[in-house]
C-alpha cells in the first residue's frame, strides 16, 4: 500500500550490510522497493532500477535523451512511485516522467514551470503530483494529458495524500489543502 511506510517482514537480531551501489553523484530522496527491484533517482538525472537481492543494475533511464554523460541531466529529489507497468517521478527542471517499468523506457513527459520535490499518488487512471510552480496536478496514466490543476498560493513540496475521494496537499503557503480527485475543485482550506 502507497505512503504506509510499514513492512510485512521481521528486522534480523543484527544488521549487515548485503550491497552496495555506486549511484555516481548523491542521491537525497527515499528509494521505493517493488516485486524485488529497487527505484532510485541521482542527482546526476539518473533513475536507477536495481535488482533488491545483489544490488546489480537492471537499467537505467536519464532525465534527458542525450546518452551523453558529460550533458547536464536535471536530477531527482522526489522519490519515485511504482505501479504495475510504470514509474512516475519529477526532476529538479519541472519535468514529470513516465517510464516504463519493465525495460526503463520513457512513456510521456509534462513540463511544469519549477522543480518537483515531491513524490505522486496514483489513483485510479490518474496520477497527482505538486510543483514548486505553486500547482497541484492530475494527469492521466496513459497519456499526461492534464485533467486539472489547482493554483496554491506557494511551492508544493510534499507528496499528496489521498482518501476516498480528496486528496490532501499542503506547501509553503500554510495551507492544508483538500481536493476533489475527480473535478479538481477545492473543497476546503484548514
Amino acid at each position: 500500500l502507497p505512503q504506509l511506510g510499514v513492512a510485512d517482514t521481521e528486522l534480523p537480531e543484527k544488521l549487515e550490510l548485503l550491497w552496495r551501489h555506486e549511484a555516481g553523484e548523491m542521491v537525497t530522496a527515499t528509494a521505493a522497493i517493488v516485486s524485488g527491484r529497487v527505484y532510485i533517482g541521482t542527482l546526476k538525472g539518473d533513475l536507477l532500477c536495481l535488482d533488491l537481492e545483489t544490488g546489480n543494475p537492471i537499467w537505467k533511464y536519464r532525465s534527458i535523451e542525450s546518452d551523453d554523460p558529460e550533458e547536464f541531466a536535471p536530477g531527482f529529489n522526489a522519490a519515485a512511485t511504482v505501479t504495475d507497468d510504470s514509474v512516475y517521478i519529477g526532476d529538479e527542471d519541472g519535468v514529470f516522467h513516465a517510464i516504463n517499468r519493465k525495460d526503463g523506457s520513457g512513456r510521456w513527459k509534462f513540463q511544469t514551470n519549477d522543480q518537483i520535490v515531491g513524490g505522486a499518488a496514483v489513483v485510479g487512471d490518474n496520477v497527482i503530483f505538486g510543483s514548486h510552480d505553486q500547482a497541484l496536478y492530475c494527469l492521466k496514466t496513459a497519456t499526461g494529458e492534464k485533467v486539472w490543476d489547482v493554483v496554491t498560493e506557494g511551492p508544493v513540496n510534499c507528496s499528496s495524500a489521498v482518501v476516498g475521494d480528496s486528496t490532501f496537499t499542503t506547501g509553503c503557503d500554510g495551507l492544508l489543502r483538500v481536493i476533489d480527485i475527480k473535478t479538481g475543485q477545492e473543497n476546503e482550506k484548514l
